[in-house]
């Protein structure tokens, strides 16, 4: 099973800002606990399977759960702060910065989803195992089929959740420095990947950012104001040089 949890690249496309580390971190995480999950099973004869394996899911969706609440909230923190320090708010100044995003709904597609994809991957095993004795065949019953897919699931659900949570909070920091009726265009990133889609998004007349469809997860376009007029309460907050020598001199 040693390939199982290899390649997290083909899931996500990361870019270079500020929260790279922090993603890489959520799904790493995430992906060590089902790694040690399968690692176990990998050399676990079928009569322990048969006899464990189900109380063991329970437990695992249990951790995965819990891990998924503590890096949900780690990952929505390290962006809020990285979003705020990108356009220039000192780090003293960031709890008075009143940030109007929802990714409520975003949590619980995910607690959702791994709920689903342990409650799957237990009662398609406990099938299988059933069709083995049934057959005859316990010898050729295997796990690494189920195992795969379930982790294949886990790892787009923490895909989906970075994703949504990066271009939510970005949008919102957005709002907070040129005010909500700010106008935007779409700027497509230009690369050999970028998408007809995008390229069309790119024509469109300027409108406000909630009027934007989201871009793909991990995407590279992103909005840009048609002015630099900055909001108020930004101007308030935002880099001054004494907030900045005095943070250097920290």
């Amino acid at each position: 099973m040693a390939d199982i949890l290899t390649n997290l690249a083909d899931l996500f496309d990361y870019k270079e800002y500020e929260g790279d580390l922090d993603e890489k971190e959520y799904g790493l995480v995430m992906m060590q606990l089902l790694y040690d999950f399968t690692k176990k099973y990998s050399s676990k004869s079928y009569d322990y399977i048969e006899k464990h394996f189900d109380d063991d899911c329970v437990k695992l969706e249990e951790k995965l759960l819990s891990l998924n609440e503590k890096q949900f909230e780690k990952y929505e923190n390290a962006q809020v702060k990285n979003q705020l320090l990108r356009e220039n708010i000192p780090s003293k100044n960031h709890k008075k910065v009143n940030l109007d995003y929802n990714i409520k709904t975003t949590k619980t597609v995910a607690e959702t989803t791994i709920k689903n994809t342990i409650q799957n991957l237990r009662n398609e095993v406990k099938l299988n195992i059933q069709v083995m004795k049934d057959k005859g065949r316990e010898q050729d019953f295997n796990l690494e089929p189920k195992l795969k897919q379930a982790i294949g699931r886990i790892k787009r659900t923490v895909k989906y959740q970075t994703g949504k949570i990066s271009q939510r909070i970005r949008r919102s920091v957005q709002g907070f420095k040129y005010g909500e009726d700010m106008l935007y265009t779409w700027q497509s990133a230009h690369l050999d990947t970028t998408c007809g889609w995008c390229l069309h998004q790119e024509t469109l007349e300027p409108r406000r950012k909630d009027d934007w469809e989201e871009d793909h997860l991990n995407g590279h376009c992103e909005l840009i104001p048609i002015s630099d007029k900055l909001s108020a309460p930004y101007q308030e907050l935002a880099y001054a040089y004494e907030d900045y020598f005095e943070e250097e001199g920290d």
